[in-house]
């Protein structure tokens, strides 16, 4: 016979009693305190499992429950009443500190492959199934706030914006995806040469990117680049990925208020850089093969990405800044120079 002392609670209310536990050898279980006494079966009880020293959990068949602070007597009357294992099994995994770290492995590599290979599958099939209003009221948007913040208007002379449209038009003709596609052209002190898509097929390109270039291949080839992000749908995937794994982080700690700020926004800036690599390989090889279609080489884009390079310090700097959303410079200027250089 095991008794163990016990908190009771009916259910109803949350008015704490005070019971003993009676464990019989015979698979009866009786419940003694003030106004309570009454008995069951043994097998009518559900005992939750035990988690290191925290108190356990007793569930009856009318709704009532026991809270029970001894775990090693809960364990023996299990024992004795050829109770089920389980609870004896997990208590010695969680109580082994190799078997708790390998679990810890194995749950962050199990949440590093949904970050790495799961969310952004998921958020391509999402981005490819929305419909278009979705994204030209995101491209909208994004751009009004951009044009609250950053940017003002283009003061390149009309004949120059005129020869960037034409530019412009050249590359998304005869493209079914990307002919709703349109440049916008903003000058920008703060974010100095920059060119960049947004949803819908806003592609914005800056003064001061327009003055660095050298030639009109140049602004050809950095069209064609930011266009490949256009027709690859990179800017919705982009925001989806990092909403999702924003979320999944923030599910997993169970406080959205308190760690969606922090703990969500730190691993999802990290696995942000490599998703834009790829990305980025993506948009290199939709330019590449737009420009070869109308006979510019590569090389045009890789000079101007070189240039832009020294222009930013490197990557080091102001708001949007090029060469952070744009990663590995140096392997792709050399990838593009190749392709430039062939027959």
């Amino acid at each position: 016979m095991i008794r163990v002392s016990a908190a009771y609670y009916d259910g109803r209310s949350s008015v704490r009693r005070a019971v003993e536990l009676v464990f019989s050898e015979q698979g009866q279980v009786r419940i003694r305190g003030e106004d309570i006494d009454y008995s069951l079966e043994y097998p009518a009880l559900r005992i939750s499992c035990r988690l290191g020293d925290t108190p356990r959990y007793i569930y009856l068949p009318d709704g009532a429950r026991l809270e029970v602070g001894d775990n090693d007597a809960i364990d023996s009357a299990i024992e004795q009443l050829g109770g089920y294992e389980g609870n004896r099994f997990l208590h010695l995994l969680e109580s082994r500190y190799t078997t708790a770290f390998a679990a810890l492995l194995v749950c962050l590599g199990v949440v590093f492959s949904i970050i790495e290979f799961g969310i952004p599958m998921l958020a391509r099939q999402v981005a490819f199934a929305l419909p278009p209003g979705v994204e030209s009221t995101l491209g909208r948007e994004g751009l009004q706030t951009l044009d609250r913040g950053i940017f003002r208007p283009t003061t390149l002379e009309a004949p120059i914006q005129s020869k960037l449209q034409g530019l412009f038009r050249i590359l998304s003709d005869g493209n079914v995806e990307i002919r709703d596609s349109r440049l916008e052209l903003r000058s920008s002190a703060r974010i100095g040469p920059n060119a960049f898509a947004l949803p819908s097929g806003i592609v914005v390109m800056t003064d001061e990117l327009v003055k660095l270039a050298q030639n009109d291949e140049e602004l050809l080839a950095v069209m064609a680049h930011e266009i490949g992000h256009v027709h690859h749908r990179h800017i919705l995937r982009q925001i989806l990925q990092n909403s999702m794994t924003a979320l999944l982080v923030a599910g997993l700690f169970g406080d959205l208020n308190s760690i969606a700020g922090l703990s969500a926004t730190l691993p999802t800036f990290l696995v942000q850089q490599k998703y834009t690599r790829k990305f980025e390989r993506e948009a290199d090889a939709f330019a590449a093969e737009t420009l070869r279609a109308r006979g510019v080489s590569t090389v045009h884009l890789a000079n101007i990405l070189k240039r832009l390079s020294k222009s930013h310090g490197r990557s080091e700097g102001s708001l949007l800044d090029y060469l952070s959303s744009h990663p590995a410079t140096e392997e792709r200027v050399e990838s593009l120079t190749a392709r430039g250089q062939r027959p």
